[in-house]
């Protein structure tokens, strides 16, 4: 909250939820290895390191976008 007032910045996602109940909220995030230069997008329930799948080197995403999907 800035200056004593509330943020409305969620609404049309709650909005577009209570249109679609049955959509589950996850996160695509995406990935580049620093080590052996692989790149991978992967979609998961959080924000979170991934494994390099040809190094496995722990890597943190250097992106990542909201997406809804069906369960």
């Amino acid at each position: 909250m800035m200056g004593g007032t509330a943020s409305n910045s969620n609404l049309p996602t709650l909005r577009f939820k209570a249109r679609n109940p049955r959509r589950k909220h996850m996160f695509r995030n995406y990935y580049r290895c620093p080590y052996d230069g692989a790149a991978w997008i992967d979609e998961w329930s959080c924000i979170c390191n991934d494994r390099c799948p040809t190094c496995r080197a722990e890597i943190e995403p250097y992106d990542s976008e909201d997406i809804w999907v069906l369960p």
